[in-house]
């Protein structure tokens, strides 16, 4: 059987494999490039990370209807106008959007109802935004029932995050392969 350059490169010998860019120091690296091969990689400084930021529009049973991918530099409320954008007349029975609260900046409901004519809700914690409360002097404030702590299921918000889940499962069943 003939060794082709994915199993010579897979046993660990160097025949086939370009040599290492001085400058960038990684093979895999085309030179003249200014992004990764994969596209455009930014820093969200919010978050701490650098990389790509995913955006899905599902239906309520998780089903994938549009996709966006940029650089993590682009804030959320941002790349959700990127994401809806092109979708104007592509869902006439579309009318309301579930959102988390990383959309609520920058007039991003506003902008969606006035460009594509429907609703955004905020999914968000009860408590979201609450810095503190009014008591009576001298009554004692039970904290753990006003702003809970721990995990908590926000409606609407898991069929997103369940299909996220379903997209990291089948990468890593794809990388296996």
């Amino acid at each position: 059987m003939e060794a082709d350059a994915y199993h010579l490169t897979r046993t660990g010998t160097r025949q086939g494999r370009a040599s290492a860019d001085p400058e960038r120091g990684d093979h895999r690296q085309s030179r003249g490039s200014d992004h990764a091969k994969r596209g455009a990689r930014g820093f969200d400084g919010g978050k701490k990370i650098k990389g790509r930021k995913r955006h899905l529009l599902v239906d309520t049973t998780g089903m994938i209807l549009h996709v966006l991918v940029h650089e993590a530099n682009i804030q959320d409320y941002r790349g959700g106008k990127l994401l809806l954008a092109p979708l104007k007349g592509a869902f006439p029975r579309l009318k309301l959007i579930w959102a988390d609260s990383s959309y609520k900046k920058e007039g991003f409901g506003e902008w969606v109802k006035a460009e594509l004519g429907w609703d955004v809700e905020i999914v968000e914690h009860p408590w979201s935004g609450l810095r503190g409360v009014w008591v009576p002097q001298g009554v004692e404030v039970d904290w753990e029932k006003i702003r809970p702590s721990g995990f908590h299921v926000l409606p609407h918000r898991w069929i997103v995050e369940r299909t996220f889940a379903w997209l990291s499962r089948l990468s890593s069943a794809l990388q296996r392969l």
